[in-house]
């Protein structure tokens, strides 16, 4: 079994990691209850963006999200595919590749792309009092990647 569909995420987490609100995740997933799988993640956000740009959503079908071939939008480029072109990373933030959400990685939850570290380790290691210089080395990471990583948190915990 693809571990795409094994991967489960609660309706905040859609919400969180796609950047829509929650009833509009509801109503592009047809007000199916959780637990929600990568697809369901992959295909809420496009579907929110396809109604966005106006256009249609006849690349997604419910196990398999084909590659988008016609909308230039910059929204469509959070997604990434394998060679078969079927969707394998969700980069929840539109500028940059610091963070992703890979189904094959960490269960799927949110890490820093180039040391696969889950997001959520870093956090409570910051909540528990550990300083910036101190995460920069247990992580091995930059200053740029861990300020995201934050900020990406934050903007979780407002919804």
């Amino acid at each position: 079994m693809d571990s795409r569909s094994i991967v489960r995420y609660t309706l905040k987490e859609l919400v969180h990691y796609s950047g829509f609100s929650k009833s509009k995740i509801k109503y592009y997933l047809f007000y199916q209850n959780p637990p929600f799988n990568f697809f369901d993640l992959v295909n809420a956000y496009i579907r929110c963006s396809f109604d966005i740009l106006g256009g249609n959503e006849r690349y997604i079908d419910k196990n398999n999200i084909y590659k988008i071939s016609s909308p230039d939008d910059l929204r469509l480029r959070k997604i990434e595919y394998d060679l078969q072109g079927k969707v394998n990373k969700f980069y929840p933030y539109l500028l940059n590749k610091i963070i992703v959400i890979n189904p094959y990685i960490k269960k799927g939850k949110p890490t820093l792309e180039r040391k696969e570290v889950a997001i959520k380790d870093i956090v409570n290691n910051y909540l528990k009092g550990k300083s910036f210089n101190e995460l920069l080395d247990i992580y091995q990471c930059h200053m740029f990647e861990l300020e995201e990583v934050i900020r990406f948190e934050i903007r979780g915990g407002k919804r």
